[in-house]
């Protein structure tokens, strides 16, 4: 028959088995929340680079200046973790484009599935699953506008560029196109191993704490508890040792005094029956020697 385990272990397993479970769930959280702060913030990236470039972008889109566009592109290559880019015009066509290795963009009827739901003037982010690489894309498609109308050919480059420096003079945005970015998570997977580990780490250091804490806490709140049950063991093996009563709760306290009273009641009955005994047997010896 197995023997069964203590008061203190069961109490001590209970608190590391919920500290365990409390920390995988925040671990988890924490490990996923990074993961959404890294997308949100590879999107905010994107699109922060889209205004640093905005009134050169606008002049090439405008005029179809391949070599800005090149540069346009390139850059983007060079400060984001981008694996394919495309630029389109208002007619949905692709001005500029550049791909890394086996990677390639979406066709457009993909792309106008991924915006289904999206205001046209809004960004889109999505996240798919490419089997032939084995990893998942990150599709974000930023909507672009110029000062200057698309169907403005005839404004030469010196009117466009003052427009753009005179925003009052504007009569508002004109929908330019789209910039279609494809991002790897590849380049999120290093970073979020390295964090996981750190947060895996972090959680055993705390289950490690919490079992030990926890331990020398409950072995310390039941110590009186099991000297008692040692003290009413011993009783039963006539061992008659007092217990004591300092440095413990008044409950454990009140045990303790009434078992130490009847300890003192079995000891002072157990030395009268002693003298009795002694008493007996004196006079049974002093009797056999008058007979004898």
């Amino acid at each position: 028959m197995p023997k069964a385990r203590s008061f203190t272990s069961r109490i001590t397993w209970l608190i590391s088995g919920w500290s365990i479970a409390l920390g995988l769930i925040a671990s988890c959280y924490i490990v996923f929340n990074k993961y959404q702060t890294s997308t949100r913030q590879l999107t905010q990236d994107v699109e922060q680079y889209i205004v640093e470039t905005d009134y050169w972008r606008q002049t090439a889109m405008h005029y179809h200046d391949d070599n800005i566009l090149e540069e346009f592109v390139s850059r983007a290559f060079s400060n984001l973790p981008v694996v394919y880019m495309y630029v389109y015009n208002t007619k949905d066509e692709i001005i500029a484009n550049r791909t890394v290795d086996h990677y390639q963009g979406l066709d457009l009827s993909k792309i106008i599935e991924l915006r289904e739901g999206v205001e046209r003037f809004e960004p889109s982010r999505a996240i798919r699953w490419v089997g032939t690489s084995g990893e998942y894309i990150i599709d974000i498609i930023i909507p672009v506008f110029s000062i200057v109308s698309p169907r403005n050919t005839d404004i030469k480059s010196a009117e466009f560029i003052t427009n753009l420096f005179s925003l009052d003079q504007a009569n508002g945005l004109h929908f330019q196109g789209y910039v279609h970015f494809g991002i790897s998570m590849n380049s999120l997977r290093k970073d979020l191993i390295k964090f996981a580990k750190y947060v895996i780490a972090a959680f055993l250091i705390f289950v490690l704490i919490v079992t030990v804490v926890s331990l020398v806490v409950i072995r310390h709140l039941t110590a009186p508890l099991v000297n008692l049950g040692k003290m009413a063991e011993d009783i039963t093996f006539g061992k008659l040792n007092k217990l004591s009563v300092r440095g413990v709760s008044s409950e454990v306290r009140k045990i303790s005094t009434m078992l130490n009273a009847i300890i003192d009641s079995l000891v002072s009955h157990k030395t009268n029956l002693d003298v009795d005994n002694r008493l007996l047997s004196l006079k049974v010896d002093e009797r056999t020697t008058e007979l004898s």
